[in-house]
């Protein structure tokens, strides 16, 4: 298991968000994610960057939730110039581009990974690890952090 500092986390969860080219996210054969991610899937799947894209986090989100969501709003400004929005929300909305970040305790990445068989605990992540998976129409990021 590689151990992150907060500053090489973020990095990653930039890194994996912006996944390699200006306007999309596509899978590859060999992924550009620094760290390489212990375990990695390569799909056909792709996300296309755009203004569409609504970043979430669940109603009544934590500090370090709403704080990742505003990181990637501003990464991804400054370096594409999208202006995306933050919504709160009680489920993954359906029918629209989303990019879902938090922690282990954001009810959203819990049932997410719940739904979808991703073990997301720390003996399986480590204390600063990364879950990331992309498909057409949702980035999924969970991270463990130090409390």
């Amino acid at each position: 298991m590689r151990i992150l500092s907060k500053k090489n986390l973020q990095l990653a969860i930039f890194t994996a968000a912006c996944l390699f080219t200006s306007d999309t996210v596509m899978s590859m054969d060999k992924p550009l994610i620094f760290p390489i991610p212990q375990q990695l899937q390569v799909t056909n799947e792709s996300f296309v960057l755009d203004e569409t894209i609504l970043i979430v986090t669940p109603k009544n989100a934590s500090e370090k939730d709403v704080a990742l969501a505003r990181l990637l709003v501003k990464e991804l400004s400054n370096k594409y110039g999208i202006a995306l929005k933050i919504q709160s929300v009680d489920a993954i909305p359906r029918g629209r581009k989303v990019v879902m970040m938090g922690t282990l305790s954001n009810p959203l990445i819990k049932k997410y990974c719940s739904d979808n068989h991703i073990a997301i605990t720390k003996q399986h992540l480590g204390t600063e690890g990364y879950i990331l998976n992309v498909t057409n129409n949702l980035i999924v990021i969970g991270i463990t952090l130090h409390s």
